[in-house]
């Protein structure tokens, strides 16, 4: 079928995707870089380009409206490539995940942050440890509050804790607890492993845990017990356990500065999450979120943004990720003198 058919087509089936203003498709221009993919058969295929549309012209913009317009970029272009082979397997989990309101959180359709629900659904029923590894800023945190909620743990308390957040003197009492008499001014203390016990202990920056801390934790995962700072009795501890790092945990084993049997303790299901510049296809759809939710705070201005502003973001290389994405939405709707959000209005901290 041509292409300016289908995508006729395709609008005529979805009245509402009134934010398109501009969708130009030059067949003869866009289909660019053929190449013989199919051997002694010497079929072509064209990479579609597809160029020149406004996104986000409308002020009436929403996130789904933006989602469904993305589901029909990619119908668009699979009208014009050789028909793939489909994971069947892939597509059962998919369907299976849209149906959880939990894996709504987790912002984004491209294959990357896909492979990262798949990932969590796999293992949330399996008894192991999960650790979530990636960079600073790229919603780790949030994949783990994910994995807590549809796991059968979600009924049990859920105590987290920033490693990284925490004195370096006082690591072990905040984590084991301290009896009186321990060291100065210590007193009878819970630490987070009895507040814990019974559901799910999350621990993110693991790798800031201190070398002295180790051997506790380790003890707490192999054997199921630990002991208080200062006190000879050991605790029993029952406790589901999800970690993140932001650090390359192999390095630190490297440069012995985390130990190596603790490493494999808690790396029994590793999931990366990939940075921002990884997954640039989802970034319009994030940051209209952001933008939504500026617009809950500030329902008389009702910002949206220009095609040049879209382009500006998508061009970027987001070394904070979504953290920074998230503050730049909400700078720009500041920095902008009307409701329409120029690229001008996009800054960069």
């Amino acid at each position: 079928m041509p292409l300016k058919k289908v995508f006729t087509n395709s609008l005529e089936e979805n009245p509402d995707l009134d934010c398109i203003s501009k969708y130009n498709l030059n067949v003869e221009n866009n289909l660019l870089s053929c190449k013989d993919d199919f051997g002694d058969k010497g079929n072509k295929r064209g990479d579609l380009i597809l160029s020149s549309y406004d996104l986000f012209r409308s002020e009436n913009t929403q996130l789904d409206k933006v989602e469904k317009f993305i589901r029909l970029e990619k119908n668009l272009i699979a009208e014009v490539q050789p028909k793939k082979v489909k994971d069947s397997k892939n597509e059962k989990i998919d369907s299976l995940i849209d149906k959880l309101d939990s894996f709504k959180r987790i912002i984004g359709r491209s294959e990357e942050i896909q492979k990262v629900k798949r990932d969590i659904f796999y293992v949330k029923d399996k008894n192991c440890k999960v650790l979530f590894a990636g960079e600073s800023g790229t919603g780790k945190s949030l994949a783990a509050n994910v994995l807590y909620q549809i796991s059968p743990f979600s009924n049990k308390k859920l105590v987290s804790v920033n490693v990284g957040a925490l004195q370096k003197d006082l690591i072990e009492t905040t984590l084991f607890g301290s009896v009186k008499g321990a060291y100065t001014d210590a007193i009878n203390r819970k630490g987070l492993m009895s507040l814990a016990n019974g559901g799910v202990l999350f621990m993110d920056e693991i790798g800031e845990l201190s070398l002295e801390c180790q051997p506790q934790l380790l003890r707490a995962l192999d054997e199921g017990v630990y002991r208080k700072v200062g006190s000879n009795e050991e605790e029993k501890v029952d406790t589901q356990f999800i970690f993140a790092t932001n650090a390359n945990l192999k390095d630190l084993v490297n440069k012995k500065l985390f130990r190596e049997d603790l490493y494999w303790r808690i790396a029994e299901y590793v999931i990366p999450i990939p940075p921002l510049r990884k997954r640039k296809e989802d970034i319009p759809l994030m940051a209209q979120k952001f933008l939504d939710d500026v617009n809950k705070k500030n329902p008389k201005n009702h910002f949206f943004f220009s095609s040049g502003a879209i382009d500006k973001l998508l061009q970027y290389g987001w070394p904070g990720n979504i953290r920074e994405l998230k503050t730049c939405i909400n700078i720009s709707s500041i920095c902008s003198i009307t409701n329409k959000i120029e690229a001008s209005d996009i800054k960069f901290t």
